[in-house]
């Protein structure tokens, strides 16, 4: 009698910029439970954009799909997007300053070519979770504000309420499924975990 062949799991890396990140990406994974993706992730508290990216070009040989995930607040370096359109295979002239960080991605790495990129916005991810959690992103548009907000949206659901805690109570499957198409961040980052439902 053969052995039954296993099923070989899909390698993911993926490089964060702090704590928030980590915590909603911890989330997901309980929620998810991406058993036939081998998922390393590397969270920088508070590295820069340019670092975190070039952390995610230096492993994007190295696993089936390497995500670099960051805030738009800061903008990636000329250095940076020029490494970016030589992994992409497209001319280092289309990644130009002009073109916004959030709007890399979807404009130019449409195939998910490594390393693929999630852009917090707006701002940061402060203002991405304000958004998916149905708050209002502050006028001012800055990380501070925004990072405030989402505490008092946190705070604001129970005295005791952790992060997590909040993350389990308000954010059922569906309703992050229901969010995607308003939402192409989140639709990217679930990408990494549905891709498992389906292999699994």
């Amino acid at each position: 009698m053969s052995k039954k062949k296993r099923k070989k799991k899909t390698t993911v890396y993926i490089v964060f910029e702090g704590k928030r990140e980590e915590k909603f990406y911890c989330f997901l994974k309980r929620k998810y439970k991406p058993e036939s993706v081998h998922i390393n992730s590397n969270p920088e508290y508070g590295g820069s954009s340019d670092k975190i990216v070039q952390q995610a070009l230096n492993m994007k040989n190295n696993y089936n799909k390497v995500y670099a995930w960051f805030d738009e607040d800061k903008s990636l370096s000329a250095e940076i997007r020029a490494e970016l359109a030589k992994a992409w295979n497209i001319d280092k002239s289309e990644l130009s300053e002009e073109v916004k960080d959030s709007d890399l991605q979807s404009e130019y790495n449409k195939e998910n070519r490594n390393p693929i990129l999630i852009v917090s916005n707006p701002c940061s991810v402060d203002g991405f979770l304000i958004k998916l959690c149905g708050g209002s992103v502050p006028k001012t548009l800055n990380t501070d504000d925004c990072k405030n907000t989402f505490n008092n949206m946190v705070k604001s659901c129970t005295a005791s309420c952790s992060e997590s805690e909040y993350y389990e109570k308000n954010l059922t499957k569906d309703y992050l499924e229901s969010k995607k198409s308003c939402l192409p961040i989140l639709e990217l980052i679930l990408s990494i975990f549905e891709e498992a439902s389906k292999k699994s």
